[in-house]
């Protein structure tokens, strides 16, 4: 049997792909019945003999004669929430200047945000996401202050 998603083949009645770890299209049980539905003809029960599951992955033991079989599980993506909400709040400063005002709240969060991030960041990994939402946030307080400058400048000469 050929693999739907990856194209590999495995053996007929094993239960996923042992490359990409898709399921197989069916699982049947020794001595079960199938159906087969063709596109033009109409649904009928045809009997197909299917032999017990057989893996790539066997280990036997001398003492018992016992099967085991291995299956791939996918893999589980951790995230470190904190760093990434860091690393946003730093872009949203830089792209705020604009607003008057306004970018100094998404600065100073994305220092909080990048701070808790980064004492997560050993276990939950993301310390990239971390720094560089410490570096746009700094730049962000920067454009923040220039701001500032400019605004009480334009006040004093009565712009």
């Amino acid at each position: 049997m050929y693999c739907e998603s990856c194209g590999s083949f495995f053996p007929d009645g094993q239960a996923y792909c042992t490359m990409c770890g898709k399921e197989a299209p069916f699982i049947a049980k020794a001595g079960t019945t199938a159906q087969t539905v063709l596109p033009d003809e109409p649904a009928q029960a045809v009997k197909i003999p299917i032999e017990p599951a057989q893996s790539v992955y066997q280990q036997t033991d001398d003492s018992d004669s016992e099967q085991i079989v291995l299956i791939p599980t996918p893999k589980k993506y951790i995230v470190n929430y904190a760093a990434r909400a860091g690393l946003i709040l730093g872009i949203i400063s830089v792209v705020a200047v604009y607003i008057p005002f306004t970018n100094i709240v998404p600065a100073i969060l994305s220092i909080i945000f990048s701070l808790v991030g980064l004492n997560k960041s050993k276990e939950l990994g993301g310390r990239g996401n971390c720094i560089a939402g410490f570096i746009l946030s700094g730049v962000g307080i920067v454009l923040w202050i220039l701001t500032v400058i400019f605004a009480i400048i334009r006040t004093v000469n009565g712009e």
